[in-house]
Formats: C-alpha cells, sequence, structure tokens
C-alpha cells in the first residue's frame, strides 16, 4: 500500500506544479478522456471495522462528449481502496471497489470567456467490492449493484488540448459481502480529493 501511496499521490503534485506554470489557456474540444488519482476521506467505517490509514487512494478514467456549450455526457472507471487493522474478514484487510459511472455534467466560465471553468456533475455506479487478506489473496468479492456520487470542482486549460480539473466527489455504494456463510453489508461512502488530467480531441 506504501507504493501504491506514492504512485496516485505523486501525479497529483504534479499536476499542481503543472498548472501553476502553463495555466490559463482555454481548451477547444467536444470529447475528452481524463485520468485521475485521488484521495479518498471515508464518511464512516467500512461495517464497523477500524481504518488503518484513516484515508484511502484512488484512481480513475473517464471519457466525456460535451453536447451542448454546457452539459456533457461522463462515463468512466475506477479503483478505490481502503485498509483496515481489525474488520468482521480479520486483520489487516484491504477493501477495494472497481466499478464504472455514468453521469452528466454542468459547466460553466467562471468568468464569462475565461479559461476557468466551474463545474458540477452527478452519476450512477455500478460496482463491487474485493476483500484482500494481508497476502495479496481475494477472500471475498460481492455481486455489481448499484450507488451513486456526486461532484464539483473548476477547468484550468492548459493549451488547445489540456485540461486540469481539481475537484471534490462524494461516492455511495453499499455491498453484501459473505463470509464463513455470514453475509455484511459494506458501506463505500467517502469523499474523494483528487486532480484531473484531461486530452481533448
Amino acid at each position: 500500500m506504501k507504493t501504491a501511496r506514492i504512485l496516485l499521490i505523486a501525479p497529483i503534485f504534479f499536476a499542481v506544479l503543472f498548472l501553476c506554470t502553463f495555466g490559463g489557456v482555454k481548451a477547444q474540444s467536444d470529447w475528452d478522456i481524463t485520468l485521475r488519482p485521488a484521495i479518498n476521506f471515508p464518511t464512516e467505517g467500512i461495517a464497523d471495522s477500524k481504518l488503518s490509514m484513516g484515508f484511502g487512494l484512488g484512481f480513475g478514467g473517464a471519457f466525456s462528449y460535451k453536447f451542448t456549450p454546457q452539459f456533457s455526457a461522463v462515463i468512466g472507471w475506477g479503483w478505490n481502496g481502503f485498509a483496515t487493522d481489525e474488520s468482521f474478514a480479520g486483520p489487516k484487510v484491504d477493501f477495494t471497489e472497481t466499478g464504472y459511472s455514468l453521469g452528466l455534467r454542468f459547466t460553466h466560465p467562471f468568468i464569462l470567456d475565461s479559461a476557468y471553468t466551474l463545474f458540477i456533475g452527478v452519476g450512477a455506479v455500478a460496482g463491487h467490492i474485493e476483500a484482500e487478506n494481508s497476502e495479496g489473496l481475494i477472500i471475498a468479492d460481492s455481486k455489481f449493484g448499484m450507488g451513486w456520487q456526486i461532484e464539483s470542482g473548476m477547468n484550468f486549460g492548459v493549451g488547445r488540448h489540456f485540461v486540469l480539473s481539481p475537484g471534490i466527489n462524494y461516492h455511495a455504494l453499499s455491498r453484501g459481502i459473505t463470509i464463513d456463510n455470514t453475509t455484511t453489508i459494506v458501506n463505500f461512502n467517502y469523499f474523494s480529493v483528487g486532480v484531473g488530467l484531461s486530452w481533448a480531441f
């Protein structure tokens, strides 16, 4: 998990550095692909488990199409995980969620005709949750189920084809995980803070 933390946090640092250096140019396109590393903050313990880190890590990608100047359809994929000291699944278990999302995003200039825009979005999530022991073996896997998410943030154009998007996302998914014939409801409810890097084309 320490290596994963470095791999996911480092891109956020370099994205912010890139923004401070090159920000302020408006991107021109209706299609884009986005990569987004993030740090996740749970709103509760995972099935009353004690979180060992106090936060989790995530990574995702999305493809969007702007069908009007202000509205975009967004489809994405994501991986998000949390580590626990003690849980119903045993000690030192990592819980990870993998899933897909489909949503709608509204974007509006921060200042008229500015390269900086504000966005807000809402969407549905289809995901499943895995429990992985300290040896890296998957000991349980829930079935796919539906959840939801909302997001908000800003876009900074850094050329005709690139956009940086710092933002915050609230994500909610509840699934049942069965261990030794006992099913426990796991709530993956958390705030996600990250910086997306988009390539517009």
